[in-house]
């Protein structure tokens, strides 16, 4: 209001009532310019922020490793304790507990059907050792682990 004032009595032509949108164009445009380093400073930290949480991302997906098995697989089938057919998989390296992601083929496999148990994971499967034979570029028949080393070698 104080802005309004001076204004006026410095300008004569925005007292007038049919001047006071340029006053309120003029006051604001002040108020933008004078708030401009504050909010650039804001963008500023905002965009550092955005920058280190990249990094951190980028870093954790570095570290997963991506283990791919197919025919050789063929003499790890067997039953688990409720009489499903599983598949055994013994891992390069030991995980870290819930960093495992399973794909048969192409499908993602919750996690209720697998288990870890140090470097093996069984996984329920309803595919037979036959199906191993058609390993193939669409990844049909093949089992993916994605998961981060307790150690990464």
């Amino acid at each position: 209001m104080f802005l309004i004032k001076l204004i006026t009595k410095s300008w004569k032509w925005l007292g007038e009532d049919t001047n006071h949108n340029a006053a309120m164009v003029i006051v604001t445009g002040v108020a933008l310019i004078l708030a401009f380093p504050y909010f650039s400073r804001q963008i500023n930290n905002v965009q550092i922020q955005i920058d280190s949480l990249q990094e951190s991302i980028e870093g954790l997906y570095g570290n997963f490793v991506q283990e791919t098995y197919c025919s050789e697989l063929k003499d790890s089938f067997g039953t688990n304790d409720r009489g499903q057919k599983v598949v055994y998989i013994s891992l390069e390296h030991k995980p870290i507990p819930n960093s495992v992601s399973v794909w048969e083929g192409i499908v993602n496999v919750p996690p209720i059907y697998f288990k870890v148990d140090g470097q093996v994971v069984e996984i329920e499967t309803h595919w037979s050792p036959e199906i191993l034979d058609q390993c193939g570029d669409a990844g049909i028949g093949a089992f993916t682990i994605l998961y981060i080393p307790e150690t990464k070698e």
